[in-house]
């Protein structure tokens, strides 16, 4: 298995038609859009990755995974102003472990499908939008309302889930009615309002 231990700073570091590869120990700062970008790839771990941004800025990406398979993230840190991991097109069979992230799924206004995806075992620390389910969400200022090509969303568990949320709408669900979400099921959920630590937000 192919190891890449060096430091990348100031550059997006790009993955496109790689098979069995360890990418482990490196450090993004501060790149304008996505920091690490994983294409038609299968068979990869990613593990003890640090990827920073400002807080403040729009659509720096942690990792974005493009048409890819069997990847495992583990006990990375990632803290960025949009996705810590955002999922593209024709991309299965993934596993996100350890540190907090900000997983978004879906193809951003495509078309397709996401289905099968659990999220367990997470601790939110004052999120700003711990829970969103949004079919018709789109990377643009126009919103891709109702379209019948709105991405369909199937059987998405969340459970074991807690922690504190900066704002008092703590969980969203917003399904398309050319495609509504089905078999969405929310279970063992306790969120508080971070600045007013006893008062629970959502609970379930």
């Amino acid at each position: 298995m192919e190891k890449l231990t060096r430091i990348i700073m100031f550059q997006a570091f790009v993955l496109n038609r790689c098979k069995n590869v360890y990418i482990g120990n490196l450090s993004f700062r501060d790149r304008s859009q996505t920091h690490l970008s994983l294409e038609r790839s299968v068979w990869v771990l990613i593990s003890n990755i640090s990827i920073r941004a400002p807080q403040q800025s729009p659509n720096t990406d942690g990792m974005h995974l493009q048409q890819s398979r069997y990847v495992s993230i583990e006990d990375s840190h990632i803290r960025t102003g949009d996705d810590f991991v955002s999922i593209g097109d024709d991309s299965s069979y993934l596993y996100v472990r350890g540190d907090p992230m900000r997983p978004r799924s879906g193809d951003k206004g495509g078309r397709g499908y996401v289905r099968n995806i659990l999220f367990d075992r997470i601790n939110m620390i004052a999120s700003d939008h711990p829970i969103i389910i949004d079919q018709n969400y789109r990377d643009h200022e126009i919103r891709c309302r109702n379209q019948s090509w709105a991405v369909q969303i199937k059987t998405s568990c969340t459970g074991t889930l807690c922690g504190t949320s900066l704002t008092e709408k703590a969980g969203q669900i917003m399904c398309s009615q050319m495609h509504p979400c089905r078999d969405i099921c929310m279970e063992d959920i306790n969120l508080t309002l971070t600045r007013e630590a006893t008062q629970p937000v959502l609970s379930a």
